[in-house]
């Protein structure tokens, strides 16, 4: 009796063995083929948009890495500063085959406004930030105010009377200057664009006094002298007579422009995909190019980049009122 109860213990610790070994060979295996067919990278906004240059640049190097196997590509799926894109893209199957921009834009207003957002911040896992974007504060050369003081101080004698051309409610570009108004203390109104092109023509064109932008969008205006920039919202100066919002003392959550997948994806894909971005944001050539098209290379890893957004959050969430 204890010899066939013996037999029974030792078959099935064996089967469970067999199961185990069957199992991790599938997994490895399964791991090895990846990625076995085309890997779609969402991204959020237009083509030709800062967001979209960094998502090919990116692309066109990991695609040298998996050589012989399947191919990213990017698409465009713009709307709703970025929640169009990354909505799409965490309703997909988490496989490892469909990534999305994770912009603070698009991440912030699940943060601030669930109730209006198709998705939560756990609806996703993030990949890695591949770079920042410098925003500025800018006029017309013809405007009478030549630096950053000296338009605040007439804004404070004069509450009300100047505009500002607004890329969106919550976009970074939006945020900043929210947070630019709470610490100056001044008025000045908004007037609402859809996008950074209009917003350049409305500024050109003297419909507005002054506007908050990626500094991409404007910069062949800024070097043609048509535009001044007045303040730098970044720590690293591009512009060096030029103050930064730091210097001034105002807190701003620095753009981040990342990726990430859909929650739920394996982990072995997760960390294959995370290893292949992590080797293209230290390839010199990538980091040239990201900088050629006017962006701050800035990787962070997956949890580098989740803390990066929640701290972001605390921040952004002093102008919440100003976001609806």
């Amino acid at each position: 009796m204890k010899k066939e109860s013996l037999w029974k213990t030792c078959s099935v610790v064996v089967l469970l063995c067999a199961m185990t070994v069957v199992m991790n060979s599938s997994q490895t295996k399964a791991a090895e083929d990846y990625p076995s067919k085309p890997i779609e990278f969402v991204v959020g906004w237009s083509p030709g948009g800062g967001t979209d240059a960094l998502a090919r640049i990116v692309t066109d190097k990991i695609n040298k890495y998996t050589e012989g196997k399947a191919k990213m590509f990017v698409t465009n799926k713009p709307g709703s500063s970025g929640v169009v894109g990354l909505n799409y893209a965490v309703k997909a199957k988490p496989d490892g085959y469909t990534l999305a921009s994770v912009h603070g834009s698009n991440t912030y207003i699940a943060f601030l406004f669930p109730e209006n957002t198709p998705y939560t911040m756990d609806s996703f896992e993030t990949v890695c930030n591949i770079t920042r974007s410098l925003y500025v504060l800018c006029v017309r050369d013809e405007s009478p105010f030549k630096n950053c003081e000296q338009l605040m101080e007439y804004a404070r004698k004069n509450p009300g009377s100047l505009t500002c051309a607004s890329l969106g409610k919550t976009s970074s570009a939006n945020v900043y200057f929210e947070l630019l108004k709470l610490k100056e203390k001044v008025d000045i109104r908004t007037v609402p664009f859809t996008g950074a092109g209009p917003a350049t023509t409305a500024i050109l064109g003297g419909h507005v006094d002054m506007t908050v932008t990626n500094d991409t969008s404007i910069a062949p205006h800024i070097k043609s002298g048509k535009i001044r920039v007045l303040l730098q919202f970044d720590e690293t100066p591009r512009y060096p007579k030029v103050p930064t919002s730091k210097e001034r003392g105002i807190e701003v959550p620095l753009a981040p422009n990342g990726c990430g997948v859909p929650a739920g994806l394996p982990r072995d894909r997760f960390k294959i995909l995370c290893g292949l971005f992590e080797r293209a944001m230290h390839d010199r050539e990538v980091l040239d190019k990201l900088e050629s098209v006017g962006e701050i290379p800035s990787y962070l890893n997956s949890q580098e980049f989740k803390d990066f957004l929640v701290r972001g959050y605390k921040t952004v969430e002093l102008v919440k009122d100003k976001l609806r």
